[in-house]
């Protein structure tokens, strides 16, 4: 007969641990790949910072490896002799290989993706993938070395479990180890939600150790933020006030009452490809990569502090056609909100006998644009199977932006005024590839700054060419980009800098009226375009007219379950419940002082602003009023 102590009725319980305690390590590791990998899309200042937020890492990490191996979990701790099986053990194994290779794959995926989104992948970026199949390929060969790391892992996950195991027909106690399992599934509830407060841990509590937001998808982890994104589909309604008091305050239905008659003016809207306020010198007060558009500015109408309400195209897309900002974690185009009904600008212009287009020289079903833009009112949408030269396809994400544009302006030269045309660029974009003429005219470029280029001189050769059409002098220009691109400044890195865009208006042999507005955001394209225009009928938005006057102006952003108000002087961090941090952001650009202990009044103004427009945003969605007149 063995003895109590020969028994060891921790074996199991004990080896669980050791396996999941591999699995936290090599998480750790992912943490640190992922900080190397994108360290210049981060805002960490000091060794210090960094070990804090691998230390508190652990909580998110511990919470996502609790929810992968709930199965493993399962097999390891389940009261039964069977456990000693030998073939058990093999399936056993398989799994824990299996779930959490894939788990590391998901991470190193995301390390590389990190530099397209700005923050952690979420479902709704796997429905956007779909649409864009040509190009995964591509992403997957320029990270081959993150797949690498990720075979590495699994390899690794592979050796671990066969090597260790608990010693055979070592004899338990099935009541102790009936306790035993009890007591794990209480372990278990407690690490996957983080602890035992009362709200789980999800991505949004790395608010709280990150001294930056930038820095927040340093403390989280893909894995937690897909796991929490799969679940959260619909929106709840936020009740802060009486709806009535809502309509009031923050009416989302406008109507201008011009004094003079509707101008009938062509209206081309030019969206570039990941085009920051960092790559074009007029903003930075260096020679740039952007000297066409440095000279239009300086002819044009602009504001200073200009911003996307995104950092996705999908999000720029809506925000810009339709008055829409993006606060929540699902583009509105792959959310549970997708079959909503938009009236965008085209839509509205019809109403006034304009044809409306939509050019994007993607591959067919690119992001879902198509869909969008007939559901936005845009009489056709022309992408790279439209296009007639085959050779002027990049091989990746469709065709150049130079033959392209030349095609654009063209097409517009047979489309009958007044039109309204968008046209969404292709370059600037990671793999930051241009055609082999324009590479070998700037051999030592570097690659993202001779894209730059690339996309400025396709501009160039648009504007050239529509000079010489009858359409020309009568149509309004409005350049802006869908988000921001790789940054390299420290100002363009923090929370409110990677949403840094131009937004800039032209008029051929003209002076537009010059906003007093002191700042503007992208869902403010399309009432200012209306405004520009005279247009008298009502229509939808969240946006406001820069040319209205209106002085008490704001900027719209959320990611990663905060959200984000500015209003050109200070800036505030809301979580939805809660003011989680509030800056001087004019005076402390990079946002080291967190003013949330000094009430103020600006603060109180800012929290009520916030609070009206996420409770109009989430009725809107839910009620599908985003149309109502």
């Amino acid at each position: 007969m063995n003895s109590i102590s020969d028994r060891n009725e921790f074996s199991y319980f004990f080896l669980l641990l050791k396996r999941l305690g591999f699995v936290l390590f090599l998480f750790t590791l992912t943490r640190l790949a992922f900080y190397f990998f994108n360290q210049h899309l981060l805002n960490v200042q000091s060794f210090t910072e960094l070990l804090s937020y691998l230390f508190f890492g652990w909580r998110f990490d511990i919470a996502a490896l609790t929810y992968i191996n709930l199965l493993f979990i399962l097999m390891s701790l389940i009261p039964f002799s069977f456990r000693d099986n030998k073939w058990y053990k093999k399936i056993q194994h398989l799994v824990y290989v299996i779930i959490n290779g894939l788990a590391f794959a998901l991470e190193f995926g995301d390390i590389g993706y990190f530099q397209f989104a700005f923050r952690r992948v979420n479902r709704s970026d796997f429905e956007m993938l779909g649409t864009v199949q040509n190009t995964t390929g591509n992403i997957i060969f320029d990270f081959w070395y993150l797949l690498a790391f990720a075979i590495l892992f699994a390899f690794l996950l592979f050796l671990f479990v066969w090597k260790s195991e608990v010693y055979e027909n070592r004899i338990t106690t099935p009541f102790i180890q009936a306790l035993i399992f009890l007591g794990s599934i209480f372990l278990c509830v407690a690490s996957a939600r983080g602890g035992i407060q009362n709200r789980p841990v999800m991505p949004l509590t790395a608010a709280k150790y990150a001294k930056d937001m930038a820095n927040m998808p340093l403390v989280t982890n893909a894995s937690l933020g897909l796991l929490f994104s799969v679940q959260q589909r619909y929106l709840d309604a936020k009740n802060y006030f009486p709806q009535s008091k809502v309509d009031q305050l923050f009416p989302i239905v406008q109507q201008f009452q011009p004094s003079e008659p509707f101008k009938n003016e062509n209206v081309v809207v030019i969206i570039l490809e990941s085009f920051g306020k960092e790559y074009i010198g007029h903003f930075n007060e260096y020679e740039g990569n952007t000297p066409f558009l440095d000279s239009l500015i300086k002819q044009g109408t602009y504001i200073k502090q200009t911003y996307s309400n995104g950092s996705r195209s999908t999000e720029g897309m809506v925000a810009i056609s339709a008055g829409i900002p993006s606060l929540m974690e699902d583009p509105l185009m792959f959310s549970a909100y997708q079959g909503n009904r938009v009236d965008g600008t085209a839509a509205l212009l019809k109403k006034k006998g304009y044809h409306t287009s939509f050019y994007h020289g993607a591959n067919e079903g690119s992001m879902e644009f198509e869909r969008f833009s007939l559901l936005n009112g845009f009489d056709k949408y022309i992408d790279r199977n439209d296009y007639p030269i085959t050779t002027d396809y990049d091989g990746s994400w469709g065709i150049w932006d130079v033959p392209f544009f030349q095609y654009f302006a063209n097409e517009l030269d047979e489309t009958p005024a007044p039109f309204y045309a968008v046209f969404f660029s292709m370059t600037s974009h990671h793999p930051f590839k241009t055609e082999d003429w324009f590479e070998e005219n700037y051999p030592d470029m570097e690659p993202l700054y001779r894209s730059v280029r690339y996309a400025d001189f396709a501009l160039q050769q648009f504007f050239e060419t529509a000079r010489q059409m009858d359409w020309y002098d009568n149509t309004l220009f409005i350049i802006t980009a869908d988000h921001i691109g790789e940054s390299r400044q420290k100002k363009y890195k923090n929370t409110i800098g990677k949403y840094q865009v131009p937004i800039l208006f032209y008029k051929p042999l003209s002076t537009i009226q010059q906003p007093t507005a002191k700042l503007m955001q992208h869902i403010d394209i399309q009432p200012s375009i209306l405004d520009y225009l005279n247009y008298d009928l009502p229509f939808s938005t969240f946006g406001n007219s820069v040319f209205s006057g209106e002085n008490n102006r704001y900027m719209y952003a959320f990611s990663s379950g905060v959200y984000k108000l500015l209003d050109g002087q200070y800036l505030l961090l809301h979580d939805g419940e809660e003011t989680i941090g509030f800056y001087d952001y004019l005076g402390d650009p990079m946002l080291g002082n967190n003013l949330l202990g000094n009430k103020s009044e600006a603060q109180e103004e800012m929290e009520l602003q916030l609070k009206l427009v996420v409770q109009q945003y989430r009725v809107c969605l839910r009620e599908n009023l985003f149309v109502r007149h």
